[in-house]
């Protein structure tokens, strides 16, 4: 027993896990202040960006409590402090449909159909934790997740280069052929797989964009360790989402001048970058790049046609209800040997597949609430945006929602974003669910004070009401 103990305090695991323990008893007994976010809340954001290291058993409770800690703490909120009631209804449905679809008769039985539901569905209950999130800790949450995510990059950076072994701890369900592209390994440190770094880099890449004003030298250090992360993935969709992710950051500017300035900066860099790229064919970056022109004659590409036309064909069989959670569902091609599976390499067709014209209709709603609740022009709007389209153009040939806890941390950063108001350094005031059709108000806070106080020549300054 004793040398048992010995050999796991030895081991990697062992010194990482001591190491953390450590860590976390030290931040639970430091004072904090009042107006600080709530230590459980931190505590369940760390282990749960930390998730994949954890074993099958912990890890599946976490995510349980990520799927109802969002809706509990949204009901035990006041009425009159509630956000984005709209939102948490059409996410509620959706959770709720596919909970049924566990059931469907095309899944074997309970496991695969709870692991495809996870695959699925979990993410959703994202939207509605950061709908939780009082408005006074809006930001402060934001900080805590993009924080994390960047130190769980860091991590893994610093073991694909230094310490291998941290990579080992993770169970991964993907194959070699996964990991590895054109003969290079790919990073995925303390993540699932490559692609779930791509989406963390995407994440925090697109929170410098948005933050880089606010925080010069925080965004400065999340973009450095967001650039290095997506490009050791070697996941050319991702390169892809990152042009998607500057496209809607200048669509989503507050004003037509700094619309053009992005206009004109995406024309230079875009000139820029083809020089670069067709002189160095021979970069590993540069060959990877421009790769994705070669579409036709690359292998890993062609592979997801037949994948398509069979999901395709699926949908048209049953496509009204799908067939089942699960059925499109990554690396659960096993579990459905007697039935109906297909690798979908697409987000729309995952929903699509699974859930049917039932599950896309609701996937729509969901979209709707959440576009009419949120004002896009104000920084918490613009990182939503980006948080978004991050996983969309990772969906275009993959499966982006199936990225825990990257894409669960993500549309927190949505559900941030609705009904919300900005804080002293935003300039744009944002409307409510009720009042959302109404244009929003773009006042500098200064311009507002200097207009508050202004009055005409002459007129005295409003006198206080007397008291009785």
């Amino acid at each position: 027993m004793l040398s048992d103990i010995s050999r796991w305090v030895e081991s990697t695991q062992g010194a990482v896990m001591l190491l953390s323990g450590a860590a976390l008893l030290a931040w639970w007994t430091v004072p904090r202040k009042p107006d600080a976010l709530p230590r459980t809340l931190v505590l369940f954001t760390g282990a749960f960006t930390f998730g994949s290291l954890l074993s099958g058993t912990i890890g599946l409770a976490l995510q349980a409590v990520a799927l109802i800690c969002g809706f509990t703490a949204w009901i035990a909120t006041p009425v009159a402090e509630r956000r984005g009631g709209s939102v948490v209804k059409a996410c509620a449905l959706l959770i709720g449909f596919w909970t049924l679809l566990m059931f469907h008769p095309n899944v074997p039985d309970f496991n695969p159909g709870l692991l495809g539901f996870r695959k699925t569905a979990l993410a959703f209950g994202g939207i509605v934790l950061g709908c939780a999130i009082a408005r006074r800790h809006i930001r402060r949450m934001e900080r805590l997740v993009i924080g994390m995510v960047t130190f769980a990059l860091a991590i893994s950076l610093f073991g694909y280069f230094y310490l291998p072994e941290i990579a080992e701890l993770v169970p991964r369900a993907a194959d070699q052929y996964t990991s590895n592209f054109r003969g290079t390994e790919r990073l995925q440190g303390v993540f699932s797989g490559p692609f779930h770094v791509a989406g963390a880099g995407l994440l925090v890449l697109g929170w410098a964009a948005v933050r880089r004003r606010q925080h010069p030298v925080f965004a400065l250090i999340v973009g450095v360790v967001g650039s290095i992360a997506v490009y050791y993935t070697y996941v050319r969709s991702a390169y892809v989402a990152i042009v998607l992710l500057v496209i809607v950051l200048v669509i989503s500017s507050a004003t037509p001048v700094r619309r053009l300035q992005g206009v004109y900066f995406v024309c230079i860099a875009s000139l820029v970058g083809y020089i670069v790229l067709s002189r160095s064919a021979d970069n590993r970056f540069a060959s990877t790049i421009l790769s994705i022109s070669d579409a036709s004659e690359d292998g890993r590409f062609q592979n997801r046609f037949p994948e398509w036309r069979e999901g395709l064909r699926l949908i048209g069989e049953s496509p009204i209800f799908g067939w089942g959670a699960g059925s499109a569902g990554d690396t659960l091609g096993r579990a459905f040997r007697a039935g109906e599976h297909v690798t979908p390499h697409n987000i729309a067709l995952k929903f699509s597949v699974e859930g049917g014209l039932i599950g896309v209709l609701l996937v729509i709603a969901v979209i709707a609430a959440v576009r009419k609740s949120v004002v896009w022009t104000n920084p918490q709007g613009q990182l939503a945006a980006i948080s978004a389209v991050g996983l969309i153009g990772m969906g275009l040939t993959g499966s982006a929602i199936d990225t825990p806890p990257i894409s669960y941390l993500a549309l927190v950063l949505v559900g941030l974003a609705v009904g919300s108001t900005p804080d002293a350094g935003d300039t744009t005031v944002a409307v409510s669910e009720t009042d959302s059709s109404t244009p929003p108000e773009i006042v500098s806070p200064r311009r507002r004070t200097t207009a508050d106080t202004r009055r005409a020549p002459g007129s005295r300054p409003a006198q206080p009401a007397a008291r009785r």
